[in-house]
This record gives structure tokens, sequence and C-alpha cells, in this order.
């Protein structure tokens, strides 16, 4: 069997052992250490501003993720801040309270998935404490959103200078267009947004093109 299985695969693990509330108990021993987790990509909102991330498959030095801080499940549990517990579809949200005091991010989790072997040891009774990753101050802090601010300033230069030299050919895929400019962006060593964040940047950039002003552009979003 897999290292880790899906939120689903976990609750009927735990209902076909005869547990009368798996999701509960999943919750409970992922809050409490006993159990790994761990989320194929996630959502943070800080102030109004949020980004998305799409995690490694392993953790990496400068965050937790993939791996789920057993503090999440604290406040998924204790239902804090707009807090979503979907286990058969494996999404998990929550306001994420950070020691200290004065700084929260509301964090949504998307496809996680549980240690199977955390799992099997404590259906039989024998589960111990794992060491789980501990949170990072939140992403979108001013430090984040600098970072974030870069990010844009550079894909939107990188879109104005391809626009310029692009046939119009070139222009007719919002996919295409991205794709040129992500790839422009990564052999200068840059970190390019993802299609889901820009999509309406490259729409507009290019019905603005097409429309020969930025005045003639107010158009419907695709």
């Amino acid at each position: 069997m897999s290292d880790w299985i899906s939120s689903l695969q976990a609750v009927k693990r735990l209902r076909d052992s005869g547990l009368s509330d798996p999701e509960a108990t999943l919750g409970a021993w992922a809050e409490a250490g006993f159990l790994k987790s761990r989320a194929a990509r996630g959502r943070f909102s800080y102030n109004w501003d949020y980004n998305i991330q799409d995690f490694p498959e392993e953790p990496q030095d400068s965050a937790p993720w993939p791996d789920i801080p057993s503090d999440f499940w604290f406040h998924v549990n204790n239902k804090v801040g707009n807090a979503v517990a979907l286990y058969e579809a494996g999404t998990f949200a929550a306001q994420v309270e950070f020691e200290g005091g004065g700084d929260s991010e509301h964090i949504k989790l998307y496809g996680v998935t549980f240690h199977s072997d955390n799992l099997t040891a404590l259906l039989n009774g024998v589960g111990e404490r794992q060491e789980t990753a501990a949170f990072t101050k939140p992403i979108s802090t001013n430090a984040g959103r600098k970072r974030e601010t870069e990010r844009w300033t550079d894909f939107g230069a990188a879109l104005a200078l391809f626009v310029q030299t692009a046939d119009s050919r070139q222009l007719r895929s919002t996919d295409a267009v991205y794709k040129k400019v992500a790839e422009t962006l990564s052999e200068a060593g840059r970190d390019p947004l993802d299609m889901r964040t820009v999509k309406l940047m490259i729409y507009k950039a290019r019905m603005w093109i097409e429309a020969e002003g930025v005045a003639a552009g107010e158009l419907n979003s695709p």
C-alpha cells in the first residue's frame, strides 16, 4: 500500500474498522500529531490578498509544505474562521492564528492525504507521536507581498515585451501566450505566476490589443 492515501480512503478505512465517526477521529489524530498529513495545493489569504501554490511532493527547507502542521488541524477541528472540513473531497480550511498574536491567515488546502502506516498503527492501538512541520509566518506578510509584487512586475514586463514582438497568430490563444511568457521568465531564472492567477490579465491584454486601446478593452471576462 502507498505511504499516502487520500482523505476519502482514510475515512473508508476507519469506517470499515467500525469507528462511528471516522472524520472526527482523523482530525483528532492529526491535531494530536499522531497522524501525518500532506496537501497537494494551498490557497493563502491575508489582508484581502491571496496566492495559490502547488506544493512539491516532498518538503523543502523554505516551508513546511506539503506536510501539514498539526496546528492547522486544531483550527479546523475548532471551526476557526470559515473553517471547511470536506473529508471525502480532501479539502480543508481555517483561519490560522500564529504564535505571538497579531498575525493570522486563512489557509485552504486541497488534495489532502494521510500517512497509511501511521493510520495502520493507530487502528492497531500502537500509534506514536510523529514529528510534524511547524508553521512559517503568513506567506502574505509585508515581505511576502513584496515577493508577490515582484512576480507580478516580472510577468507584466515579460508579457509586454512578448506582445510587442509577437504576430497576431501568436496572440490568438491565452494558453499559448502564458506558455511563452512563463518560459521566458523561467529561462531568466524568474518564478512565473501560475496560469490561473494571470489568465484574466493575459485575456485583457489580448482584447486591448485587438481593440487598439485600453478604453475599448472594457470587455467581459472569458
